[in-house]
């Protein structure tokens, strides 16, 4: 363990990607604070040396890097609004690091409001290239990649921290920035999954298992990092655990399809790829991975 740089950090949700972050702080920093809506995260980051606090406003009151990793927007209203939310407690000169998917008016709208506080707030949306597994395994590796927006003075004061998570960073320029790159990022990876998806049903209907065209694939001009280190890596697993749920790639495809409106861009793939997420949704898939996309093919094609 490094010793503690004297800053305190603290971190809201302990989620998927927030529990293993939590990890990783705690190993690199010796401390921190954390919160989250389930008394059971709270009670298993407390036994790795965490400090759980009773809401957003005490712990932005308590630390000078505060990371969110949420769900969704209005998980993060809720964190950050109203009388116990982190900026009525927010401490002045601190950096609010968000790794939640926002829209990029969002993030811009929240770097206003922190600012008017006395504090900074970057977008910092995170992904992943390397990890066989995805963002949940880079996560847990420290391998993650952020796309940042927001000040440069904001970045650098926070870089030391990014490192303990991350081996990639990009600081994108103003605030919304890193949550448009993200967007843009999840456009291409969400359509590339429900491509994968239903070639495997093809494939499957003239005698290939999905496990054998995968194989195939990965040595042909299909492969990718989607196919070898997200499809191919996490099929067998995909109905029992979730690393990236289907509700909330709809999530992101809408939030993609709604900044293309505003920009005046046509779209059409991502229409279908959140009609498909629905769909799924509506089957009852909404909280299994996105690779269990492939099990909702085959379904769809009478193929299981």
């Amino acid at each position: 363990m490094r010793p503690d740089s004297g800053r305190k950090l603290g971190l809201v949700g302990l989620g998927a990607v927030g529990g293993r972050l939590a990890a990783r702080l705690l190993e690199r920093f010796g401390s921190l604070a954390v919160l989250d809506a389930d008394p059971g995260k709270l009670v298993d980051a407390r036994a790795r040396g965490a400090h759980a606090v009773d809401d957003a406003r005490s712990l932005g009151g308590s630390c000078d890097i505060v990371l969110l990793s949420l769900p969704s927007p209005a998980a993060v209203v809720a964190v950050m609004d109203g009388a116990h939310g982190l900026l009525a407690g927010i401490r002045e000169g601190a950096v609010i690091v968000d790794t939640s998917t926002l829209a990029p008016d969002t993030s811009i709208e929240w770097a206003q409001r922190t600012e008017r506080r006395g504090a900074r707030y970057l977008d910092a949306p995170i992904t992943c290239n390397v990890t066989p597994g995805g963002g949940t395994a880079a996560a847990a590796g420290g391998e993650l990649t952020f796309l940042v927006g927001g000040a440069r003075e904001a970045f650098d004061a926070a870089h030391d921290v990014l490192e303990a998570l991350g081996r990639r960073f990009h600081h994108l320029g103003p605030p919304g920035s890193g949550s448009v790159m993200k967007l843009v990022s999840n456009h291409i990876s969400g359509i590339q999954t429900l491509a994968i998806a239903e070639a495997l049903s093809l494939a499957q209907s003239c005698g290939f298992s999905p496990e054998r065209t995968l194989e195939i694939c990965s040595d042909t001009v299909a492969s990718s990092y989607v196919l070898d280190s997200i499809v191919r890596a996490r099929l067998a697993g995909a109905a029992e655990n979730t690393h990236f749920a289907i509700e909330l790639m709809a999530k992101d495809h809408r939030l993609a399809a709604s900044l293309a409106e505003e920009r005046g861009v046509e779209l059409p793939m991502n229409r279908r790829a959140l009609e498909i997420c629905e769909e799924m949704c509506a089957a009852g898939y909404a909280r299994r991975d996105n690779v269990a996309s492939v099990e909702y093919f085959r379904k769809r094609n009478g193929l299981a």
